[in-house]
């Protein structure tokens, strides 16, 4: 399991940010759709939880320390977010296994080798970059396969999120292939660097004039 406290020291430190679980009790006034719950962020209020101004956030060692304390004081596992403004996120909803392969080599061939978020009861995945620079903010597309099995690839730039640790709504916990998540890089990052090796090597970024509208 991993804890908020992890990312203290890292590049990606002040860009870590909760995420409201599924099943904990909501403020009367938040509006959020069924389909948002433990995957939008969020942190918890006196009378429940809600909301907050997450993308002017920089987290600090201290504001991850307390958010550990109010997922334990839950009973809950963290639900980590990270804000899409060093990394780069290309969200694939499908499941359709063949799309989520075909997408996901495309994107390796364009792009590079990505992290690959997945988890056991899906096709659908997240592919995230180091950020190379600014992207179409929430660049979404939607295809249909011949029996109306749907795929959505969606964007994710500055101004976004995406969640890379903790349990899906559907009461899986996410997982990244290799078991080579951000938190990890970060650390191979580290050593890298240590012996001279630059980031990009270790975690390729995407250029920004690939993308295409």
């Amino acid at each position: 399991m991993h804890k908020f406290t992890d990312f203290v020291g890292t590049p990606l430190q002040e860009s870590v940010i909760p995420i409201i679980p599924a099943g904990v009790k909501l403020r009367p006034s938040i509006r959020l759709a069924p389909d948002r719950v433990g995957k939008f962020p969020g942190r918890p209020y006196s009378d429940g939880w809600g909301s907050f101004p997450w993308q002017k956030v920089r987290a600090t060692p201290e504001m991850l320390e307390t958010w550990d304390h109010c997922y334990e004081e839950e009973g809950l596992e963290p639900i980590i977010g990270l804000q899409t403004r060093l990394v780069t996120a290309i969200d694939i909803g499908t499941e359709d296994k063949d799309m989520a392969r075909t997408f996901t080599e495309h994107a390796v061939k364009v792009f590079g080798p990505p992290l690959i978020r997945v988890r056991p009861n899906s096709c659908s995945r997240l592919l995230l970059y180091r950020s190379g620079g600014a992207i179409p903010n929430n660049l979404r597309r939607v295809w249909e396969n011949a029996v109306g099995v749907r795929t959505a690839l969606q964007a994710l730039g500055d101004g976004q999120w995406c969640v890379v640790y903790g349990r899906h709504p559907s009461g899986v916990d996410y997982e990244w292939l290799d078991g080579r998540g951000p938190l990890e890089m970060c650390r191979i990052g580290s050593r890298s660097a240590q012996r001279g090796v630059p980031p990009e090597a270790v975690w390729r970024c995407p250029s920004p004039n690939r993308w295409r509208a």
